[in-house]
């Protein structure tokens, strides 16, 4: 992910939450700045949570489900960007830099596939 301001990721993230099928609203914050807080709430009483830190670029995306993390994507350290997948969301499989259209599409096809069941 390119480094960006807080404001600009924030712009992003709810330009991309206004496009999506899934998000119903979300809250938003930003402290200092520097850091961005954003929950999205989404159909079926999921809801992401988005952190992103434009001092050190650390960003992360959680998808939540009864108070669970059940799919996500960071780059913490010392691993790098990596994703929890739905399988096992303890598990952290290496990947490349995941955006939030990317992630979000992710689960828009995750909810396509188990409305197909």
């Amino acid at each position: 992910m390119v480094h960006i301001d807080a404001s600009s990721f924030l712009k992003e993230i709810i330009h991309i939450c206004n496009k999506s099928g899934i998000v119903i609203t979300y809250e938003s914050d930003i402290e200092d700045d520097l850091i961005v807080k954003v929950r999205v709430y989404l159909i079926k009483d999921d809801f992401i949570d988005v952190f992103y830190n434009a001092g050190n670029r650390k960003t992360s995306f959680a998808l939540i489900k009864n108070k669970k993390r059940i799919y996500g994507a960071d780059n913490a350290l010392p691993i790098g960007w990596h994703i929890h997948p739905f399988e096992d969301p303890q598990t952290h499989i290496p990947s490349g830099t995941v955006t939030f259209e990317e992630f979000i599409k992710t689960i828009e096809e995750s909810q396509k596939s188990r409305l197909m069941l």
